[in-house]
């Protein structure tokens, strides 16, 4: 089982601006069918795939009365990412937080038993080596966490969903434990990522992506790959949306379903966010009328406040009339107390311990009252949320990495491989710290880690290189040594593909094909990144390289045509590797096994620089028009034919064939080969970005202690970005051995034109009326066919040529005239249409018929010198 197509599900390269308010991204999110059947993926997984999944922090849902929604079930299996998060001094006491690339884990759960009162699940991690090793076994009830990897820090925990959602209390929560440390100290995030392959239809259960680490829900508004709405079946107001079409992230402002019948988000249900600025006020924070048109009630919520609060008729007023009132009563100070007094407990005494904190604002105090009624009356009071309008505020906890992933050797992983763990230690340690030089030391040690990774390639090259010493030149040698270590750094660092010959592909011209394959000609782009938010703090990492190569070694081209000098069509062409494919596919042949055509030899072949040696091409070819091959030669469809059914009684739809045919095939090839001579060249470019901000606020709105939204006016930042740029280039021209005296290099051409003269014979059906003819029939057909072969070539040593001056020139030209005698049987349809052109379908009944094959001369000119004449004879 693949994974690959897992990763585009939930992951994308986002740009540094999507980061901060621009939300550009290109998530692929389906999410259309219930989680009814679940397919054991546990054995498919392994660290190249899971390492470039896009995780967050939050929780899964286990939701038993909405299959849609439910994500949770006996049998699925969880992707994780558990890992330290470290520290960064801003100074004046000011501290951000970033996910380590070093001290961390991938893994994944699998749950083996749930229901809502305990889950259990088994727990498997990558520790050095592709596929995963058992970690231990967990069965967590209620309000329960679990230790993962053993570092003594609780990082998932069982428990009840967040309050404020009436129609979530039925649900429970699978959460990831994601938290900074105290000042200076290190955190811990524990991370997942749902796997969509699994479920039925391979589709995200309710389109939900997961329940971020403040309890809403992110869901994607449209199918996977299309302009469809989702059908979603489980949402709230205030969970977020990620609108693909318009690339913005908005809120739900529809009424709240659960479990009800799915059904797509409608445009008037999209909220765009207003992000809180200096200028908000309390109103904005406030109850709005969608937060009533759901399960809640606010005529059932004021009738469980207090009479000597509320003191107005609320019963025949209208919605925005009555929460317009209930805002009126949360914005007065006394408001909470008098709710208190009226319902004693235990919620009463945590919010009157609460309240020993002075509330500083009006904005505060709406946002205490708010939640502080969900927390009396959460059945039928909605909670307050506050919402971000940026991806970082949306999955505050986040980490994806883009890009080929190495094999791993030891417990500390990284986007490189584990020489650059040293280097990527560095760069945090950079962080940590902090201090002006921040960016130029990130820079410096991005420097150290490519020269560090290009140092290995190229002993790895250099161990593995077979071409020996002894026999070819050290520059040649270290040209190949360089160009596999280039090779080496992008397949192993980057998600990279060869766009050279797509690109001739789509071009539709085939001689650029043929040009591009015979000079090993590379155009390949590679990319690498990671993007990871610790408490909504972004890092981001981004690489591009170019690599370019062209070479012509032993030959630059060969071209291969054959038609018929009466077809109107273009002539068709293959190279060998396409002739070898041809034989492969439409005949069964491997053209080197079953010595059709001996492709690797053909330019070592002696005959090469006397006669040329293409003489024997023609009869171990095959095309798909023509058979040349068992020495057997047919007419085309091309040809000038007299074709005429003979029905001697009319009334019955049987008779006789009769054919002639004469064609004209033509054939060419040519080639230009260099033999012990190398010419070629590559280059690659690297660009790579560090960049981020180490940032927060000095003030939060706040709420029972916990800080809300922050006051953006307060914010500080520490930004760093360290730009790379590195260019290698290798090229080499010269002789590949040491010894050069058979280094030869030159060139030829063949043209080959074959009369053909046929005639069949048949019995068979058919109808022969004024306008119109049809027959089919099984005949026996006979053929003398004329190969006429005229070849030039020319050869010269580039040894004599470059070391002493001298020229020394082979000129060879052959001419050969061939007969062919041949007989078949066949089976023929012939359709003559009227006013359309007459045409024929015919199938050799293999096995049946021979050709005998005799030359009538050949002449060999060398230098324009007679060598070799010969006359009539028979061909074996």
């Amino acid at each position: 089982m693949k994974l690959t197509k897992i990763i585009k599900n939930f992951s994308a390269v986002f740009s540094a601006a999507a980061l901060f308010g621009i939300f550009g991204c290109s998530m692929e999110i389906d999410q259309n069918s219930a989680a009814s059947s679940i397919t054991d993926i546990s054995r498919a997984l392994i660290y190249q795939e899971i390492s470039q999944m896009t995780f967050m922090g939050g929780s899964a849902l286990y939701s038993p009365k909405d299959a849609n929604a439910n994500q949770i079930s006996n049998g699925v299996v969880i992707a994780t990412r558990i890992g330290e998060v470290y520290a960064i001094d801003l100074g004046s006491g000011k501290y951000s937080y970033q996910n380590s690339k070093v001290n961390f884990e991938y893994g994944f759960i699998k749950i083996t038993d749930v229901s809502k009162e305990s889950i259990s699940f088994s727990y498997a991690k990558f520790n050095g080596s592709k596929n995963a090793s058992p970690a231990g076994s967990f069965t967590l009830s209620e309000g329960k966490t679990a230790d993962l990897n053993g570092d003594g820090i609780s990082d998932i925990i069982w428990r009840k969903p967040d309050a404020g959602h009436k129609g979530r209390k039925n649900n429970m929560w699978l959460t990831f434990l994601c938290s900074t440390g105290t000042g200076s100290e290190s955190g811990s995030s524990s991370m997942f990522s749902i796997i969509p392959m699994q479920y039925s239809r391979s589709t995200y259960p309710n389109g939900m992506l997961g329940i971020n680490s403040n309890g809403q829900y992110v869901i994607n508004m449209y199918d996977v790959g299309t302009s469809n709405r989702a059908a979603i079946s489980e949402i709230g107001p205030g969970d977020y949306i990620f609108d693909m079409e318009k690339n913005t992230i908005g809120m739900y402002a529809g009424e709240e379903r659960s479990g009800r019948n799915a059904r797509a988000i409608e445009d008037a249900e999209f909220e765009k966010i207003e992000p809180v600025t200096e200028s908000s006020t309390a109103s904005d924070f406030e109850y709005k009328p969608y937060d009533f048109t759901g399960e809640y009630d606010i005529n059932t919520l004021l009738s469980l406040l207090p009479k000597s609060v509320v003191s107005q008729d609320y019963a025949n007023k209208s919605l925005s009339e009555n929460v317009d009132y209930l805002n009126t009563l949360i914005k007065d100070s006394a408001f909470i107390a008098a709710v208190m007094q009226e319902n004693p407990g235990e919620v009463a005494e945590e919010i009157r311990a609460q309240l020993a904190t002075p509330i500083s604002s009006d904005i505060e105090l709406v946002i205490f009252n708010r939640h502080a009624l969900s927390l009396f009356f959460p059945d039928d009071c909605p909670d307050v949320n506050i919402m971000a309008s940026t991806l970082a505020g949306a999955l505050p906890w986040f980490s994806c990495e883009i890009g080929a992933v190495p094999e791993m050797s030891g417990s500390e992983r990284s986007l490189f491989d584990d020489e650059i763990v040293k280097i990527q230690k560095k760069i945090e340690e950079c962080r940590r710290t902090g201090g002006e030089s921040k960016s130029e030391s990130i820079k410096k040690e991005l420097e150290e880690a490519y020269h560090s990774q290009i140092e290995k390639y190229m002993k790895e090259a250099e161990q593995e290189c077979t071409l020996s010493k002894d026999i070819y030149t050290e520059d040649y040698i270290l040209y190949n040594i360089k160009r596999e270590a280039y090779k080496k750094y992008i397949s192993k660092t980057s998600l990279s593909f060869n766009v050279a010959p797509l690109a001739a592909g789509l071009s539709g011209q085939k001689w650029l094909v043929d040009i591009i394959r015979g000079a090993n000609g590379d155009l390949t782009f590679g990319v690498n990144a990671s993007i990871s938010f610790a408490d909504a703090n972004p890092d981001i990492y981004f690489k591009t390289i170019q690599y370019v190569q062209i070479e012509a070694e032993n030959k630059l081209a060969v071209t291969v045509y054959g038609t018929s000098l009466f077809s109107s069509k273009t002539p068709d062409k293959l190279t060998p590797e396409q002739t070898k494919d041809y034989l492969k596919q439409q005949h069964g042949i491997d053209a080197d096994k079953d010595g059709f055509w001996d492709f690797d030899k053909m330019y070592k072949d002696e005959t090469i620089t006397s006669g040329f040696g293409i003489d024997k091409w023609y009869f171990k070819w095959k095309n798909e028009k023509k058979v040349y091959g068992d020495y057997k030669v047919r007419a085309t469809e091309d040809a000038k034919a007299f074709h005429r059914f003979i029905q001697p009684v009319k009334a019955v739809p049987i008779g006789v064939t009769m054919d002639f045919k004469f064609d004209i095939l033509f054939a060419s090839k040519a080639v230009i080969y260099m033999d012990d001579i190398f010419v070629g060249g590559c280059q690659m470019v690297v660009h790579e970005v560090r960049c981020g901000v180490d940032w927060g606020f000095r003030d939060w709105f706040t709420c029972f202690g916990a800080r809300i939204a922050p006051k953006v006016w307060t914010f500080y930042a520490s930004p760093f970005n360290a730009y790379n740029s590195y260019a290698e280039n290798n090229g080499f021209a010269g002789f590949t051995k040491i010894n050069r005296e058979n280094a030869t290099m030159g060139g030829g051409v063949q043209v080959i034109f074959t009369p053909v003269l046929e005639a069949r014979l048949g019995i068979g059906i058919g109808f022969d009326l004024a306008v119109a003819s049809a027959d089919m029939s099984a005949g026996v057909w006979g053929n003398a066919f004329m190969p006429l072969i005229f070849e030039a070539g020319i050869t010269a040593n580039a040894h004599k040529l470059v070391d002493e001056g001298s020229v020394d020139l082979d000129i060879n030209t052959s001419f050969t005239a061939l007969l062919g005698l041949s007989w078949g049987l066949d089976l023929q349809l012939c359709l003559d249409p009227p006013a359309l052109d007459k045409k024929y379908w015919t199938y050799d009944i293999p096995g049946l018929g021979s050709t005998k094959m005799f030359q009538i001369c050949k002449f060999d000119m060398k230098n324009f010198e007679l060598v070799n004449s010969e006359g009539f004879k028979e061909l074996e």
